[in-house]
């Protein structure tokens, strides 16, 4: 039986499930763009341009249906739920098969969710029923194959684009801002994690050079102590496409993350030396479960 995924969210979420979806079968994967909301940029889907090697396809369906889009977020709910639906009340059961229907007519084949256990790591989720998948999925615990994947894709996009990677004996800090100021649940960095996440990397190593990605540079410098301002170089990003930001973020030596999967991948796909997350990774609510290796260095986010 064919396997599906349901994309939504920016490029970092995007990568997580069609990851997730890779580690859960060793069958190609279909991915579903017109369920979810997966964000567009200059109205092309970018996720779709990178080199999968057959082992992932992109579904043509352009329509979106009524129904489909709010079975998905009952869906995606029940995924963020630590009870989850292992309960298998008839409750449960009934919002599977209903929403199985939806999806189905949708996509003019037969389907069947399978839910992921909260948004991270769920070890049961490989060998459970159901071959559309749907769920977070953000947690380093990649299957080897699908990571090798990954890193190879974005490895041809950077020489397709003559685009070079970080400079490996740099630091890279990401600050994010802009639409996390609206987002209670993830929560603004303050200048106490960044500052803490550098004098524990000024312990390993001298710092000579910091390279500031942000959505707002004005705003994220002032997150910074003053007394790296001759170490700090903001990179323009202006109109880039974010998958071009990202592969400009991969290949630095240390890594001060922000609590976004857009850096987390390009920490993830690098082979950094050090690798600063906060703690915990939302301002309210659970971390997704084994979201970072345990070589990543956590550091307080108040």
């Amino acid at each position: 039986m064919r396997k599906f995924v349901v994309i939504t969210g920016g490029l970092g979420n995007q990568l997580f499930q069609i990851a997730g979806a890779l580690s859960a079968t060793d069958q190609a994967v279909n991915v579903v763009t017109c369920i979810g909301n997966p964000k567009l940029h200059a109205g092309e889907l970018e996720v779709a341009s990178l080199d999968f090697q057959q082992r992932v396809e992109f579904t043509k369906c352009k329509k979106r249906h009524y129904l489909s889009p709010l079975a998905f977020r009952l869906m995606l709910s029940l995924a963020t739920t630590k009870k989850h639906i292992s309960d298998k009340s008839l409750y449960c059961q009934a919002l599977l098969l209903l929403a199985g229907t939806i999806f189905s007519v949708h996509l003019r084949t037969l389907v069947y969710p399978r839910i992921s256990s909260g948004a991270g790591y769920d070890p049961k989720f490989r060998y459970a029923t159901g071959n559309l998948f749907i769920g977070y999925f953000q947690s380093h615990r990649i299957h080897t194959s699908a990571r090798d994947l990954l890193i190879n894709a974005f490895n041809k996009i950077e020489l397709k684009q003559l685009r070079p990677k970080g400079n490996s004996s740099k630091v890279l800090m990401h600050i994010r801002l802009g639409d996390y100021r609206s987002e209670p649940t993830f929560g603004v960095l303050n200048s106490k994690y960044f500052s803490s996440a550098l004098k524990l990397l000024g312990k390993t190593r001298p710092i000579s050079e910091i390279s500031v990605f942000s959505d707002n540079a004005v705003e994220a410098l002032k997150a910074i102590p003053s007394n790296y301002s001759d170490q700090i170089k903001v990179e323009e990003l202006e109109d880039e496409p974010p998958l071009m930001t990202l592969c400009r973020m991969r290949g630095y030596e240390s890594y001060i993350l922000a609590n976004s999967t857009f850096s987390w991948w390009a920490a993830y796909t690098s082979s950094p030396k050090n690798v600063f997350v906060p703690y915990p990774w939302f301002a309210a609510g659970d971390s997704p479960v084994e979201l970072t290796p345990k070589s990543w260095i956590q550091v307080k986010r108040d």
